[in-house]
């Protein structure tokens, strides 16, 4: 499972692989621009976050760094 994390939109995605094949099992957005709440967005993001890994029991989680710094 890839996760592209943002406090606008976050992006998942989650590959199958089976020896050297992959296969891209879904993709999609969680879109956060209609929450002004911080507190809230955080909250939408953890929800999703458990509903994909309790649907699809990734091995691993990727999360991709953010570029400030």
């Amino acid at each position: 499972m890839g996760i592209d994390p943002g406090t606008m939109v976050m992006g998942y995605s989650l590959i199958l692989q089976k020896d050297k094949h992959l296969s891209l099992l879904r993709m999609g957005v969680l879109k956060l621009k209609q929450y002004d709440n911080q507190a809230l967005k955080l909250k939408k993001t953890f929800e999703r976050v458990l509903e994909i890994i309790d649907e699809y029991h990734p091995d691993r989680i990727v999360i991709e760094p953010s570029g400030v710094g």
